[in-house]
């Protein structure tokens, strides 16, 4: 009898792609994100701040500095380049610079420096960071 009652359901092939697209897709816990982001801008400290903002681009480019300063460069085309230090043949952003300023000794940069320039950036980076989530949502 059930066979009867119960009509078969034939998704079109758009549909067919559509959803599996969808179910092959990482899952993206947006929650998560806004919560880091509140978390971050409740920092007093401009330094703690910045680097949880940092962190929270990490998290939505798997955790790699070159697809974080991609993302940085798509969405801000003039942001300030520079070699990186310890492998000059890696350029990289302001912001990656001044995160790695903070997360490794780099002779030549005096914290107060670092410090200085993260309290005059740490407003746009903010901003940044804003639209990113928002993209991956």
């Amino acid at each position: 009898m059930w066979d009867q009652a119960i009509p078969v359901l034939t998704l079109g092939e758009d549909t067919c792609r559509d959803l599996t697209r969808r179910l092959e897709q990482t899952y993206i816990d947006a929650n998560q994100f806004y919560s880091a982001y509140r978390f971050a801008l409740n920092q007093s400290d401009p330094v703690a701040r910045f680097m949880f903002l940092y962190n929270i681009l990490l998290q939505i480019n798997n955790d790699d500095q070159k697809q974080v300063d991609a993302s940085i460069r798509s969405e801000v085309p003039s942001i300030p380049q520079s070699p990186r230090p310890d492998r000059p043949s890696v350029i990289e952003t302001a912001y990656s610079r001044l995160r790695n300023e903070v997360g490794h000794k780099r002779s030549g940069t005096p914290p107060e420096q670092t410090r200085r320039k993260i309290q005059d950036n740490v407003a746009t980076f903010q901003e940044l960071v804003r639209t990113a989530i928002s993209r991956v949502v």
